[in-house]
């Protein structure tokens, strides 16, 4: 689970969206996973459910700048 927190355009703070996502490893390289994200106003209250998804990852190679 993981926050964003949102604000308009002259700085004030609006709201949030939570972010959660299961997650199995399918091997070192690899997860697939079921996420789902809320969008939350200033006062708390969910104003709705962005998605309910399935979720893949792979691992990045890392570059050399």
């Amino acid at each position: 689970t993981f926050q964003v927190f949102v604000s308009d355009a002259q700085g004030q703070y609006i709201g949030k969206r939570v972010i959660r996502n299961t997650i199995r490893m399918d091997n070192p390289d690899r997860y697939t996973g079921q996420g789902t994200a809320d969008v939350i106003d200033r006062d708390g209250n969910v104003t709705k459910n962005v998605f309910a998804a399935p979720t893949v990852g792979t691992r990045m190679q890392v570059e050399q700048p």
